[in-house]
């Protein structure tokens, strides 16, 4: 019984990391907490793993949750590790990033975070 413990707990143990991988962001436009002065029209955020083209969702919405994004979240042409979405005309204040997503290993992730027009 000992040794099929320790059999198991190697073979767990020595599994690939990219067999748990999750996708995470690396890289985020505008980035989280940024301040801005001029309001982007759009967010992207590229990943550090490939996404499952049908299970992703992005949405940016404003201080009175009313969603600002615009059209459908989309991942990016000849990218599949970009996921963006259009704004609509964007006035200043807080906003707020919500995406969620499935890499190609099944797993999936979910965020936030939130930026700031200043003028």
């Amino acid at each position: 019984m000992k040794c099929l413990f320790s059999t198991v707990f190697i073979i767990l143990v020595l599994q690939p990391v990219s067999a748990l991988a999750h996708a995470f962001p690396t890289q985020q436009s505008p980035g989280a907490g940024a301040e801005l002065p001029k309001p982007p029209d759009k967010v992207s955020i590229l990943f550090d793993g490939e996404l499952e083209a049908s299970f992703f969702s992005l949405r940016v919405v404003d201080e009175s949750n009313h969603t600002v994004s615009k059209g459908t979240a989309h991942l990016a042409p000849k990218n599949n590790r970009m996921l963006e979405t259009g704004l609509k005309a964007l006035g200043p204040g807080k906003y707020h990033v919500f995406w969620s997503v499935v890499s190609r290993d099944g797993h999936r992730t979910k965020g936030d975070y939130s930026f700031r027009v200043t003028k």
